[in-house]
């Protein structure tokens, strides 16, 4: 039986493909990811939907670690807007 995969990146190469996390952060972390994802309007989760994800849930180590670097969701947020601005 293969294991259940989901759609995790897309990049200049197309989409990654990858099993589906386990674990209850691992899979909020995705939830989480897919719904920066909507709110931006995209139909597929990156590396920019994954961080902003991170950030949301500031009970996780992940979080923490991009706290301890100065990463704040906001400022990110504004960041990853602002590059669309500019790209597009």
């Amino acid at each position: 039986r293969e294991d259940p995969e989901i759609e995790l990146l897309r990049g200049p190469g197309g989409a990654a493909r990858g099993p589906i996390p386990s674990g209850r952060d691992a899979k909020k972390a995705l939830e989480l990811s897919l719904r920066e994802a909507l709110r931006l309007g995209d139909g597929w989760i990156g590396t920019e939907h994954v961080l902003l994800g991170l950030l949301r849930d500031g009970d996780t180590v992940a979080a923490g670690m991009l706290a301890e670097l100065g990463v704040e969701r906001a400022g990110l947020r504004r960041a990853v807007e602002e590059g669309r601005r500019r790209s597009a």
